[in-house]
């Protein structure tokens, strides 16, 4: 006997709209268009096999306590497979997107990783993040135990997602 299988339909526009409803449920931002753009970022992560290039999205504020924080909590509880960081080495990004299950990396904080004092010194994880907007741009790395280059795929899901606050002093 062959089993007939249901599925379920489900409405892209609606689920859209409940996203962005819960968006704007919890934070202000600047227009409408903003709402919308977060809501399709949400959306695409968990579309992120389908994708050549992955969006990114960049959380800013005139000043501190706008609600960027806030905002990055909405995004971490929605999108695909979420791994938020305030600061990571390269080593633990290229371990984390190295699975086959990648995360949608969400950088809190990003401008005390890339900013200042620390610029330079991060410059690795800055190549390493800006390449995973797009496949097929491995970084090379050098296995000591095979004594072979191996290519490294820098996708990590949907793209890092940085929070910065724009005051009189950044």
């Amino acid at each position: 006997m062959n089993a007939v299988r249901k599925t379920a339909s489900y409405d892209g526009a609606v689920i859209l709209g409940q996203l962005r409803d819960a968006i704007t449920r919890y934070v202000i931002l600047p227009s409408e268009d903003a709402a919308i753009g977060v809501a399709l970022w949400i959306a695409a992560s968990h579309a992120q096999a389908a994708w050549a290039h992955a969006p990114r999205l960049v959380i800013r504020a005139p000043e501190k306590r706008c609600g960027k924080s806030r905002l990055l909590d909405i995004v971490e509880g929605t999108c695909h497979n979420p791994l938020i960081t305030v600061n990571a080495s390269p080593a633990a990004v290229y371990r984390a997107i190295g699975s086959d299950n990648p995360p949608t990396l969400l950088v809190d904080e990003a401008d005390t990783i890339f900013g200042g004092k620390n610029a330079e010194a991060n410059e690795d994880l800055r190549g390493l993040l800006n390449a995973g907007h797009q496949r097929n741009r491995p970084a090379i790395r050098w296995d000591s135990n095979t004594r072979r280059l191996e290519p490294w795929p820098p996708w990590p899901g949907s793209a890092p997602c940085p929070t910065r606050s724009r005051t009189a002093r950044s």
